[in-house]
């Protein structure tokens, strides 16, 4: 092996553990977390709250969280609905991850419905961009 492949497994070597690196940058918490939860660098900058739970007349789940940036400038963050029915399997297809951009010093609802009445509880994943 000659100095340059060498050169290129150390940089895959830094690369791969750069990436997974970042997966601490998020978080998933269930439809009964009952504690906040901070997500993304800055020490607990971005913080989701209050994760709350209804039915709606339609028998279908609804849930919604409050997420905080405790920091004074803008933050981006994404997050990822998973619908599950009552023996925790997955409801339907997983829901893309939904960009969002909470301006500094403020609070955002984000509120989300499952896709059918067979979804009785969920897991709420949230990532820094």
């Amino acid at each position: 092996m000659n100095v340059r492949s060498l050169k290129n497994v150390g940089f895959v070597g830094v690369m791969v553990m750069v990436l997974t690196g970042c997966a601490s940058r998020c978080i998933t918490m269930p439809a009964n977390a009952n504690t906040s939860q901070s997500f993304g660098s800055g020490f607990g900058q971005l913080k989701a709250i209050q994760l709350s739970t209804r039915t709606s007349a339609g028998d279908t789940l609804q849930g919604q969280v409050i997420v905080e940036n405790k920091k004074s400038s803008n933050q981006q963050f994404q997050y990822q609905v998973q619908w599950l029915d009552k023996n925790g399997f997955n409801v339907g297809q997983l829901q893309p991850w939904t960009p969002v951009e909470l301006y500094g010093d403020l609070q955002k609802t984000i509120t989300f419905s499952a896709p059918t009445p067979q979804a009785t509880s969920y897991n709420i994943s949230f990532c820094r961009v």
